[in-house]
């Protein structure tokens, strides 16, 4: 009986001392060799940039900023995404967004991306829509991609404008994102989660979050 009771004190013993480095991640890792090693960081979630087909790493840098500002998240770029042959559409001369977005998700592990957002120079349509200027894949999704082809004035057969399209793709990145963070479309014409059924309705909103939706938005934070 005594050499029980000992085992039972001992093993309470070391319940008491270990429970708080647990609760606490402050358990030492011991390697192979019995040798003490440091315990590993879990990566930070960031907001993955990823260009989809032709390189459009061009627009990342301003990108960055404007994410970070609206959801909080630091903001990093990814390897290139090959289009997938599957999504193009031969009759329209474009390819559907779909099939990118899911070529997309396999492409970029979600090991420390919480949030991809795929840049595509290419035009993008849907079954029922002849365009759009990006796509989510669903509301608190994980992906989504733009389109660059509609954000350019040469495509309307206008003179460029540098910082016309940086804006329109500020707004339509961080408006699929906010889908990507809960949102739905807002009433607001002014907010960026405004629906663009016109590059116009892209120029006349603004880049940044109404006051309801930004209330609203879920980036999985306390």
């Amino acid at each position: 009986m005594p050499v029980i009771n000992r085992l039972i004190r001992a093993g309470k013993y070391l319940e008491t001392i270990l429970s708080p480095m647990v609760c606490f991640g402050m358990v030492v890792i011991m390697n192979n060799n019995g040798a003490e090693t440091e315990p590993k960081e879990q990566p930070k979630p960031m907001i993955c940039l990823v260009s989809v087909g032709n390189d459009a790493s061009a627009v990342f840098p301003e990108l960055r900023q404007e994410i970070k500002e609206t959801y909080g998240y630091e903001v990093t770029a990814r390897v290139e995404v090959p289009l997938p042959e599957m999504a193009y559409d031969q009759k329209r001369n474009r390819y559907l967004v779909v099939p990118v977005l899911n070529r997309i998700g396999q492409r970029v592990p979600d090991e420390d991306c919480l949030k991809v957002l795929g840049i595509a120079d290419v035009d993008l349509v849907t079954n029922e829509l002849h365009y759009v200027f990006g796509k989510a894949d669903g509301i608190s999704g994980r992906v989504a991609v733009i389109s660059l082809q509609r954000l350019r004035q040469e495509f309307y057969r206008k003179p460029p404008d540098r910082k016309l399209f940086s804006d329109r793709v500020a707004k339509e990145a961080v408006h699929e994102l906010g889908h990507l963070f809960g949102l739905q479309h807002c009433e607001n014409p002014e907010c960026v989660m405004f629906f663009s059924k016109s590059i116009a309705d892209t120029d006349k909103k603004g880049k940044k979050l109404c006051s309801g939706c930004s209330q609203r938005i879920n980036t999985g934070r306390e």
